[in-house]
């Protein structure tokens, strides 16, 4: 189906929301990987909610994505793409984020991203044979598994008590890029040489799957992804004005301190929607020469830590959209100067 074509099958929803009485329209935007979206813009009020890996709910938007590999019952027989829709309750939205566009950087500026599920806990400890079992629910190339003891300090009014380690398990890929450390009450995923997001969107899934079956949990406690990002000063440039936004790099932009500053670090604690917040660290640091303010550092830490049962599904989009938030913050956070010369 191509982008024109899901126009059809968008009426039907516009229809839908004229029944309860709100005012929508539909736009189309193109993507860089051929991957189309639908969006439709609904009045103040809006409560019409997408999810899953085909849509993303954006304040007073419905977005749906054109793709290659998403089914659904809405997509006419025979056709070579496809439109998914899938109704969920209603996220009230705090922060009026652009929308999230895909696109692949020429210079990405990446140098982490993580994404952690959590849930209550189901033991003191690891077994060998969870970690074993974890690993056989793995792709063939997670072929390294090592002890990795959590250690844990706690402040009390008397002074630091240390409590006993806990067996942990760390699982990691032959070649080194991706790791994923299980620990009694939650898992999380690392990689330093992030890809695209279906990828790890398809890694997170196998894994909620594996802890379902292996550790069979009875409630989401958290789900969050995280992406950090160190921006390299473009060359030719020796300031970070006009490439970061004014309004980010405070003191440095004061006429005496700001020749001054060798490193600098902000945090904002975001409140996205109802139920999504972000803790975002920002600041100047030095380059692999030492240059001081050589680097900006973007770091993104979204996440969702309202409980609910465990469910393979809900961790899918809680995350999907989790990553959709991270990427138009990433945005926001760049000039249009900065972001063409990462976009390359």
């Amino acid at each position: 189906m191509e982008l024109s074509d899901a126009i059809e099958v968008v009426q039907e929803l516009l229809v839908a929301a004229q029944t309860f009485g709100r005012q929508a329209a539909a736009r189309t935007k193109s993507s860089t990987f051929g991957v189309g979206t639908v969006s439709i813009d609904f009045d103040g009020g809006a409560r019409s909610v997408v999810g899953g890996a085909g849509g993303a709910v954006l304040g007073r938007h419905i977005v749906l994505t054109v793709g290659p590999r998403w089914p659904s019952a809405l997509a006419k027989s025979g056709c070579a793409r496809y439109v998914q829709f899938v109704s969920t309750k209603s996220t009230e939205m705090c922060l009026d984020l652009p929308l999230y566009e895909s696109i692949e950087f020429a210079h990405s500026p990446l140098v982490l991203v993580a994404a952690q599920i959590n849930f209550e806990e189901v033991g003191e400890d690891v077994q060998h044979a969870q970690a074993r079992d974890m690993q056989k629910s793995m792709p063939p190339e997670w072929t390294v598994l090592q002890n990795a003891p959590q250690f844990r300090t706690t402040l009390t009014p008397t002074g630091a008590v240390n409590e006993p380690k806990r067996s942990a398990y760390r699982l990691g890929t032959a070649d080194g890029a991706w790791s994923l450390v299980i620990n009694p009450d939650s898992v999380t995923l690392e990689t330093r040489s992030y890809r695209s997001w279906d990828d790890m969107f398809e890694k997170l899934t196998t894994i909620a799957a594996a802890v379902a079956g292996v550790f069979d949990p009875a409630q989401i406690l958290r789900v969050g992804v995280r992406y950090v990002d160190q921006v390299p000063l473009p060359d030719g440039r020796d300031s970070w004005q006009g490439l970061i936004p004014d309004s980010l790099l405070g003191a440095g932009l004061h006429p005496v301190l700001g020749q001054a500053i060798v490193g600098s670090e902000q945090r904002h604690l975001l409140q996205i929607d109802d139920q999504a917040r972000c803790l975002v660290r920002h600041g100047m640091m030095a380059d692999e020469r030492q240059r001081p303010g050589g680097v900006y550092l973007l770091d993104y830490d979204v996440f969702n830590e309202h409980p609910s049962p465990f469910d393979v599904q809900k961790v899918r989009d809680v995350a999907d959209r989790l990553h959709s938030y991270a990427g138009s913050l990433f945005r926001v956070c760049l000039t249009d100067e900065l972001y063409a010369i990462l976009r390359g």
